[in-house]
């Protein structure tokens, strides 16, 4: 009989099941939920995606601003061989120092769509084959150089009538491109 009182109180709590005997225990918290001190906690897998999210922005970051600076060199330019004649006149230009960007890009906000637009192009150009035999200047681009020459050389331009001309390479053919050629000889045109 002692048997069968040990397990038994009386009060029925023996009967329970174990977790059921032992004292109220507060919930465990749960994610996004309020806890005990009613601030709202951050699940642990939010904390990591919003952590990776921010790792990969500041790779695409870092990653698309040494592309842009990369392919802004006039190395770059010259790794095509439709633009080796453009290469060559460049390097022994009196710009030889400046990027081809520096004169062939609008500045500010339009630069990074103008620079896509342009890369495309010459892109297209010379994987279908579709290259000219002698560069051009679109009248666009022409405008564009124009406007480069007069930022860099504003204090010069300050003293000059540029009303003579439209643009100052209808006086200063052989600056963007050298002067050893002769033109008739050249593929890349003066801009």
């Amino acid at each position: 009989m002692e048997q069968e009182n040990r397990g038994t109180s009386g009060s029925g709590e023996d009967n329970l099941p174990p977790a059921a005997t032992q004292a109220a225990a507060p919930p465990p918290h749960l994610p996004d939920q309020p806890d005990a001190s009613g601030k709202k906690r951050p699940c642990r897998k939010t904390l990591c995606v919003g952590l990776a999210g921010i790792v990969a922005g500041v790779a695409l970051v870092l990653t698309g601003s040494a592309l842009l600076h990369g392919t802004d060199t006039a190395s770059f330019c010259a790794s095509c061989h439709s633009m080796d004649e453009a290469a060559l006149t460049h390097r022994m230009s009196a710009h030889a120092a400046e990027d081809c960007n520096a004169c062939h890009l609008p500045t500010g906000w339009s630069r990074l769509p103008a620079k896509a637009s342009t890369g495309l192009h010459d892109i297209l150009a010379t994987l279908t084959g579709n290259v000219p035999p002698r560069i051009q200047a679109s009248e666009g681009m022409k405008d564009v150089v124009n406007d480069n020459c007069i930022r860099c050389h504003r204090p010069t331009v300050e003293n000059v009538d540029m009303t003579a001309k439209r643009r100052c390479t209808e006086c200063h053919r052989a600056v963007p491109h050298m002067n050893k050629l002769p033109i008739a000889k050249r593929r890349a045109a003066d801009v």
